[in-house]
């Protein structure tokens, strides 16, 4: 019985082995094709993060792992990460999202160190502790700020503080509390850093870690029928060649393009169960400049 077990998974195993090979090679827009252990698509924030911290993993060996960016300057329209304000805080209501924030802040802190390379570049990405001020104006809006308070505290939060309208009146004198019941403010650890910083320090140390960068756009996916598995992933690269990857894991990195990365791995968005729901929407940031330098908030 265990010869004939061991026999029938070494088959099996050809005969997935067999399949994967024969999808490979049914690609039709693929002029070359390579071996890639995990293909990272988009190498903004999350792409390059993702990198950097799988090759960190690896004992500081990013060998097989590439990420895919259409943008190296990360200056369209698309690269939403660097027109974003940057802001961080640990003010949510769920645990998960609160210790990832918690990780964050101490990675900001670090940077600097982190993300230095062995020929002396640093990486400066301007952390700016200067905090959030959330406000309940109603009692459901009061209670439910009470309980995320307690949420964030049990998760570790140390400096995040529930004012009373005398207190927010004292700290924040410029601030009208007539219709404010409560107030919650991150004293420090949260705030804003430059995302720009920060993906070129996550990005060079990644690199110098065996992290391969190209300059392309997905075109085509294949996978395999029974399973869905991804197995391979056409690569348009900026001089016209269209590499095939084949890869044991891939990595949906394209931010607001989610969706349509999604929808071309899984060969359609008919194809999925539950749709990746993510579109791109547009956002303003205004910036105000006070001529007077007395009674406004602090920035």
């Amino acid at each position: 019985m265990m010869r004939n077990n061991t026999g029938r998974l070494v088959a099996l195993r050809s005969a997935t082995a067999a399949k994967r090979q024969l999808i490979q090679a049914l690609s039709s827009s693929a002029t070359k094709a390579t071996t890639t252990d995990t293909l990272i698509i988009g190498g903004g924030p999350v792409g390059s993060s993702s990198a950097y911290h799988l090759a960190r993993q690896r004992g500081g060996n990013g060998s097989g792992i590439v990420v895919v960016e259409k943008d190296p300057t990360y200056q369209s329209r698309n690269c939403s990460a660097v027109y974003s304000a940057g802001g961080i805080r640990q003010q949510f209501s769920l645990t998960e999202n609160i210790n990832m924030s918690l990780y964050g802040r101490d990675f900001l802190r670090g940077a600097d160190d982190l993300l230095a390379t062995k020929d002396g570049e640093h990486y400066d990405v301007q952390f700016k502790e200067h905090g959030y001020l959330f406000l309940a104006g109603t009692e459901s809006g009061r209670n439910q700020m009470v309980k995320n308070h307690n949420t964030q505290v049990e998760a570790g939060c140390k400096d995040i503080k529930l004012l009373d309208t005398d207190e927010l009146r004292s700290q924040f004198p410029w601030l009208n509390t007539e219709d404010i019941l409560l107030g919650s403010y991150g004293e420090k650890g949260e705030g804003w850093f430059d995302p720009h910083a920060l993906i070129m320090g996550l990005k060079a140390k990644a690199i110098e870690m065996g992290v391969k960068y190209v300059h392309g756009t997905p075109v085509a996916a294949k996978s395999e029928e029974s399973s869905g598995k991804v197995l391979s992933v056409d690569i348009e690269e900026k001089n016209g060649d269209i590499v095939a990857h084949n890869i044991n894991y891939a990595v949906n990195a394209a931010g607001a393009q989610a969706e349509g990365v999604m929808n071309l791995l899984a060969g359609g968005p008919e194809v999925l169960k539950y749709p990746l729901p993510v579109k791109p929407r547009k956002r303003c940031i205004f910036f105000f400049h006070c001529a007077v330098n007395e009674g406004v908030p602090p920035v």
